[in-house]
Order: C-alpha cells, then sequence, then structure tokens
C-alpha cells in the first residue's frame, strides 16, 4: 500500500460533507441532475481505504490510520508486515474473527476483514483518539504533571475495571486473550477503554493459533510480544505461558490482570532486566511486592494483597474468575475490605468510619447533644431528689434501730422461753424418775442373759439341779421349771415340802393342758395365766414373757401378753390406752401413766418389753416417757413419735437400725439436742 501525495484527507472529509449538504438542498429540477447523489457517490469509488498512515507496530502486523471513502471517516487498518510468509495469514485472520465475534463496548471493533490489492489479508477497526495505558503509565512514571492530575489511582482503578469486565466477557465466550499488557489497552478521551490485540487469543480446549516461528527479537521487548515457543510478553505472562507442560487457562489472563495491577500501582513492570532473567523470576514466582517496590506511593496494603494473591504462582491459589478479582477492586474503591488482606475487625470498622463519614459525625453530634441533656436532666433530678434521699436514710436509720431492738427483744425471749422449756422437761424427768423409782421393784430372783434366754434358763436349771437339795434351791428350780411351763416337775419338785403357793396352784391348774408343737401352752392359755400376775411379780413375768416369746412361733395375739406387762410395768394401769394393730404394725400408747417400756438402766442387756411385737411405727405422744434406752430391741420402728413427751436425749435413737423419720413438736428440743440424731433420720415438726 503507498501513501497518496495528491489527495488531502481531512479536506477530502469535508468537501464529500458539503457536497451532501449541497445536493440535498440543490432546488434546480435539471433532469440531468441524479435523484440519488449519495447512492451514485458510492458507485463511483473504486478504492475504499485511503491515506494510509503507520500509527503502531507488532511483532506480526502493523497498524495504519486510514481514511474510509464509504463511511467517510478514519479509522484503524492492521496488516502483517511486508514480505511475510503465507502461513502467518490465517493466524491473522483468527485473530480479526475472534475480535469480531467478542462484541464489548470494552473491547476494539472489528469493521472489516478483507484481502489488499497486493494479495495479503487486512482488518480494519475502531480508531480512539487518546493514548494507550502504557504511555500514561510512563508519564506518571516521569511525574508529568498533566498526567498525574488526568489519572489520580481511582481513575486508574476505574480503567482497570472496565479491561476486567471485557476478559471476563470474552471468557464468557471461550476465549483467553494471553497477551494483557498496557500496551495492548487504549485509553480514549472522554473515558472510553478498549482491549485490542487478541493476535495470542486461544479458544479454551482448542489449539493455539498461530503460525509465527520468527526468534524472540531483545530490541522489541518493550512494544512486542514474544513469538515460537514462548508467547506473550516478558513480565506480563504467567508461568504456564512459559512452561509447555501447564495448561492455559483462564487463571493465565487473572495473572496477567495481577501483573497490570501491579503496574498500575507502582508506575513500573513487575519485574525489569534481561529477558531470560525475567522469565526464570516468574517461574519462580521472586516478585518484589508493590508496597515494597514504589514505598514513596503509599500502595494501600488492601491492593498489595490483590495483587499477590492475582499473581501467585500456583494457578489454583489465584482467584477462581476475573469477576471476583474486579470485585475486590470495586471493593476497595467502595471503601470496603477486600478478601484477599484477612482485613482484622479494627481494620473493618475504619473503612466503616470512612465510607460513612458525614453520618458518624451526625450521630456523634447527635449522641453528644443527647448525652449533655441526659446529664443536665440527672443533675437536675438528683437535686430535687437530694433531700428526699437524706430524710429516706434517716427514716431507714431509725426503722434499722427499732428492727434491732425488736430482734434483740424476740431472741430474749426465745432464750427465757428455751430455758423455761429446758427447766420444766427437767422438773418433769425428776418426777418420772423418782416414779420409776417407786414402781421397779427389786427381786432376789436371779437373773438371766436376756440376749439368749432359752439356753440361759436351761443353764440355770442344770445348774440348781446338781446343787443339794433345800428349800431355797427348791424354790428357785420350782420358779425355772414354770418359766419353761414344766409344770409337772413344779409339782413333782413341791410334792413333799411346803410349796410356793402360787406357783404349785398354777402348775396343778395348768399340767394337764396338751402343749403346742413348741412345747408350751397356746397362746390363749398362756394369755389366761399370764394376766394372773399382777405388779408383785413383774420381775418373774418379764423372765416367763422374754422365754416364752423367744421360743413360741405363733405370735398372734401377743400384744395382750404384752399389754399387760407394760400395764403391770406402770402401776397396773387402767386408764391408758395400748392399741396395737397387725395390719400396718403399729403401737399407739395414750395416758401419762405410761412411763416405763423396760427396766431402769436396762442392765444385762434387756430389750424393751415391747420387743416381742413387731413394731414399725411406734406413737408416744402425750405420755410420760423419757427414757429412749428402753426403746432397745425395736429392730424394725420406722417411725417414733415424740411430741409431748418428757424426752430430753435422742442419742438411743440411733441405736434403732431401721428407723427413718421422727416426729416431733416445735420448739420441743433445742438445737443441740436435734444435733444428737443421726443426720439421716427426717425431723418431722407438727
Amino acid at each position: 500500500m503507498q501513501k497518496s501525495t495528491t489527495i488531502n484527507p481531512e479536506n477530502t472529509k469535508t468537501d464529500n460533507l458539503l457536497s451532501l449538504f449541497d445536493d440535498a438542498l440543490d432546488d434546480q429540477s435539471s433532469e440531468s441532475t441524479p435523484s440519488s447523489p449519495l447512492f451514485e457517490s458510492l458507485e463511483v469509488i473504486r478504492k475504499r481505504y485511503l491515506d494510509p498512515e503507520p500509527i503502531n507496530a507488532g511483532g506480526m502486523k502493523k497498524i495504519y490510520r486510514v481514511f474510509d471513502s464509504v463511511a467517510g471517516r478514519y479509522i484503524a487498518m492492521a496488516k502483517l508486515h511486508e514480505h511475510a510468509e503465507q502461513e502467518h495469514y490465517d493466524p491473522f485472520i483468527c485473530e480479526a474473527r475472534i475480535t469480531g465475534l467478542l462484541e464489548h463496548p470494552n473491547i476494539m471493533t472489528i469493521h472489516d476483514l478483507g484481502i489488499d490489492s497486493d494479495n495479503t489479508p487486512f482488518f480494519t477497526m475502531e480508531l480512539k483518539d487518546g493514548d494507550n495505558l502504557e504511555k500514561i503509565l510512563i508519564a506518571k512514571h516521569k511525574e508529568k504533571n498533566d498526567y498525574l492530575d488526568k489519572y489520580p489511582l481511582n481513575s486508574l482503578l476505574e480503567i482497570f475495571i472496565k479491561i476486567c469486565d471485557a476478559i471476563a466477557f470474552a471468557h464468557s465466550k471461550g476465549v483467553i486473550h494471553l497477551d494483557i499488557k498496557p500496551d495492548n489497552i487504549q485509553v480514549g478521551e472522554f473515558g472510553e477503554v478498549l482491549v485490542c490485540d487478541w493476535g495470542l487469543a486461544k479458544i479454551i480446549g482448542g489449539k493455539e493459533i498461530s503460525g509465527d516461528n520468527e526468534l524472540f527479537k531483545s530490541d522489541w521487548l518493550n512494544n512486542m510480544t514474544l513469538t515460537g515457543q514462548v508467547k506473550g510478553t516478558p513480565s506480563y505472562m504467567a508461568p504456564e505461558q512459559i512452561t509447555k507442560d501447564m495448561e492455559k487457562s483462564t487463571k493465565t489472563d487473572i495473572y496477567s490482570l495481577g501483573c497490570l495491577l501491579y503496574t498500575i500501582l507502582t508506575n513500573r513492570r513487575p519485574l525489569e532486566g534481561d529477558t531470560q532473567d525475567i522469565l526464570e523470576k516468574t517461574l519462580l514466582g521472586k516478585i518484589t511486592p508493590a508496597i515494597e517496590r514504589a514505598p514513596e506511593l503509599n500502595i494501600p496494603e488492601s491492593l498489595n494483597a490483590v495483587v499477590l494473591k492475582a499473581m501467585a504462582v500456583n494457578p489454583d491459589d489465584r482467584y477462581n474468575s476475573v469477576l471476583k478479582l474486579r470485585d475486590e477492586v470495586h471493593a476497595y474503591l467502595a471503601g470496603f475490605a477486600t478478601d484477599a488482606e484477612n482485613a482484622t475487625m479494627l481494620k473493618s470498622m475504619k473503612l466503616l468510619y470512612q465510607r460513612n463519614k458525614s453520618l458518624c459525625h451526625l450521630s456523634f453530634l447527635f449522641l453528644s447533644i443527647l448525652v449533655f441533656l441526659t446529664a443536665q436532666f440527672i443533675y437536675n433530678l438528683n437535686e430535687k431528689t437530694s433531700q428526699a434521699i437524706a430524710a429516706r436514710t434517716e427514716a431507714e436509720k431509725a426503722k434499722t434501730q427499732a428492727e434491732k431492738s425488736e430482734q434483740e427483744a424476740t431472741e430474749a425471749q426465745i432464750q427465757a422461753e428455751e430455758l423455761l422449756l429446758v427447766y420444766q422437761n427437767e422438773q418433769k424427768r425428776v418426777a418420772a424418775l423418782n416414779a420409776q423409782k417407786s414402781l421397779v421393784r427389786p427381786s432376789n430372783f436371779e437373773s438371766i442373759d436376756y440376749r439368749n434366754p432359752i439356753e440361759s434358763v436351761q443353764q440355770k436349771i442344770a445348774n440348781f439341779e446338781s446343787r443339794n437339795t433345800g428349800a431355797s434351791r427348791n424354790n428357785i428350780l420350782s420358779e425355772y421349771y414354770f418359766i419353761t411351763q414344766d409344770f409337772k416337775a413344779v409339782i413333782e419338785l413341791n410334792k413333799d415340802s411346803n410349796p410356793r403357793l402360787s406357783l404349785f396352784k398354777f402348775s396343778k391348774n395348768y399340767v394337764k393342758i396338751k402343749k403346742n408343737t413348741d412345747g408350751l401352752l397356746p397362746i390363749k392359755d398362756f394369755i389366761k395365766l399370764f394376766k394372773s400376775f399382777n405388779h408383785r411379780n413383774e420381775i418373774f413375768m418379764e423372765k416367763v414373757m422374754v422365754y416364752d416369746a423367744a421360743l413360741r412361733t405363733d405370735m398372734s395375739s401377743y400384744d395382750q401378753i404384752v399389754a399387760h406387762m407394760i400395764a403391770t410395768r406402770n402401776g397396773d394401769s387402767k386408764n391408758g390406752k395400748f392399741v396395737y394393730s397387725v395390719k400396718d404394725f403399729s403401737l399407739r400408747l395414750r395416758g401419762s401413766e405410761f412411763k416405763i417400756l423396760g427396766t431402769r438402766n436396762m442392765r444385762n442387756h434387756r430389750n424393751s418389753m415391747l420387743a416381742p411385737l413387731k413394731i414399725k411405727t411406734l406413737d408416744i405422744r402425750e405420755t410420760q416417757i423419757h427414757d429412749l434406752n428402753q426403746l432397745r430391741g425395736l429392730n424394725e420402728l420406722e417411725v417414733i413419735d415424740l411430741r409431748k413427751t418428757l424426752v430430753s436425749d435422742l442419742s438411743p435413737l440411733n441405736q434403732l437400725p431401721a428407723l427413718k423419720q421422727v416426729i416431733i413438736s416445735s420448739k420441743q428440743f433445742l438445737p443441740k439436742q436435734l444435733k444428737q440424731l443421726d443426720p439421716k433420720v427426717e425431723r418431722l415438726i407438727k
């Protein structure tokens, strides 16, 4: 293509526009005037693209500024270098077609694709007035004021977001660029951003379309793309573009976008120097962080973290998509923390404040006014209530003093009542002891071992049978025979002497009665015999009952024996009530006549006179019983009612293994008396 020297493109364009208006406004109706001048003007055009002017050159092609005589405008035309091999034609055409398919506001628009008069392919595209991003960043690096003012960091980040939009669109169509760098970004005068040069583009999953076998030339480093085995631009190439064994993907473009963002932040390329050195550092990830590369620019830590993540050597460590990278930059511009920086809570709060400074200031002012008004209100309220509080304090002091005096009086009254109760109980206990002494009569009758009465009585009999005959020996032996209910032996022993009248008489009355399997009188006959005794025989009666109870298996109606024994021991009481229930094994005693349930001091291992009965519940309230030692042997007793008794010592109850509950009256015992009782035993106050 030769440059024309006879036609001025600007004059041609102006003349064409003027002629259009002249033709449209021409009022002449001459038959020689064309009816469709615009259409006919197209018919006479023999050459469409005029006045080519070189404006840029790359590794495979040159870019010309040409005038489109059909559309009447200036556009850009791309052609291969002169003397280019035919094997370069298809990749060139492929670039045009891929670019033409990517219809996006931030991707260069392709107008036409064809073959020129020299039989080489060409394509035309839109021509934007402005600079490419490379020129802008170099000017900023040289601190040119007009560029510094026009392109602050936030403006460049807005440009970067538009670039991300274009690349994300291409990725959505299955196309990756593989040559993203500042030189391939066109920035218009009015904020237009175009991503150019899709010569290395690859359809994901397809084969790379390139036949360029030219060797790398070091003098093309700054503005040209490496071709041959390694394709791309050093400093903007991902590691997978350098090695053959790594597959290129959308994350390859993400790496290049990270390099581009690095350059925007620092006004420098990520790596500079010898080509081989740059490639080795790229493979090893030896990239100086942007924040360290240009400390004088105060690069934000959040964007530095975004760059490092996008430029990770391992593709898996990069962002998953271009949109995610774009959103990170957008988050920074909007005043939010980026995911890459892992912002602390303090940093997030600081960003929140920066995003909402006006609102925060208004809120602070409002809170300050609110606090001031609240403080003023509280101060006034305190002033008005101070006297009331002082009066209340004095009243509370007086009330406290009165309550203290009342409490002291109450405690003194309680102490007096406790002392009176102790005195009264002691008086009653002394009276009961005296009464017990008068009721218990001494006996010369030899004692037995109450723990094993059967064996003890048999031993006594054997002992006295071995002694010499005499009145004293016969009397004692007669009593032991009678205890064993061997009435025949009693009669035989006393037939030739002056027998004890009562025992001899009783023996004659019961000698002929048939004994039961235990060798004892039937229970009804034994009850009749036992009731024949009175208080003068109470010690002897106790031995008779203890022996019989130890040997007898049928204990039905035995409560009559025990009742007679208790009545006899308590002075032949006739008014006291003795109520025993076989159904629930309960015994209820009523009457002040009941004072004794055993013997004084319970010597010789004696058990309670109630022991022959199986008792689980014992009610002795309103009696004059005071010594709980006389309950020894009631091993099945579970509940005892002590209300209104003369008991003062509760410790003997701890010897009853089955005891679960003690029923007492309120204030019947002092705290120290209650402490004598096993804590496991329930204290029921009624």
